[in-house]
């Protein structure tokens, strides 16, 4: 990671792959959601304090995405994320898709994460389509 153009960080040690950044501007904080590892059917939110001279990437509690009867080998997906400043809320959107020709664990999801209440997912059938 990179701070006005010098390195603060290279921690790896998750094998963290990243999916979608939401920023709190208010409080200089950086949202990610993402994969750790090569685990495909769930992503986990992090936050990073920007304030901080090294800035660590810390995973949110009780923040891990997942969906109905995914499992290794399956993907799950978060599209975009934005910090809601009013609402003081992190909403993001999905999918969710079973590699293994089972149609029905075919998702849409949209969801928020609010740091006082923790994790709030909806799943939305796709129905044959996506």
């Amino acid at each position: 990671m990179r701070k006005n153009n010098a390195l603060l960080t290279t921690n790896t040690a998750n094998n963290f792959n990243p999916l979608a950044i939401a920023y709190d501007k208010d409080n200089s904080e950086l949202y990610l959601a993402g994969w750790e590892g090569f685990e495909q059917h769930q992503a986990q939110i992090y936050k990073l304090n920007l304030n901080t001279s090294l800035p660590t990437l810390n995973p949110l509690p009780a923040a891990t995405i997942t969906s109905p009867n995914l499992v290794k080998g399956d993907q799950l997906v978060i599209n975009e994320m934005r910090w809601d400043q009013k609402q003081k809320k992190l909403i993001f959107v999905g999918d969710a898709h079973s590699n293994n020709g089972n149609a029905k664990l075919d998702y849409g999801i949209l969801g928020s994460y609010e740091p006082a209440k923790g994790l709030n997912v909806k799943y939305y059938p796709f129905n044959g389509f996506i």
